[in-house]
């Protein structure tokens, strides 16, 4: 099945987001995972929980929504 990435303007709580790259490590990138919450006046505000079951925080930037 392929999947067609696109651009969304505001992620909300649900979206499911693939992890583009990240500024540490690029560890994390390419990896699928559930917007599970938004924390504006965090550090990293976007709480994704990944395929693996590991909640990580990441900034918008790091973010794709995934369709």
């Amino acid at each position: 099945m392929r999947t067609i990435m696109i651009k969304k303007e505001i992620l909300e709580v649900g979206d499911k987001v693939m992890v583009s790259h990240t500024f540490q490590y690029n560890r994390d990138a390419g990896s699928i995972g559930v917007l599970i919450g938004i924390d504006k006046s965090g550090f990293k505000p976007y709480i994704v929980k990944l395929d693996d079951e590991e909640i990580k925080c990441f900034y918008e930037s790091e973010l794709e929504y995934k369709d």
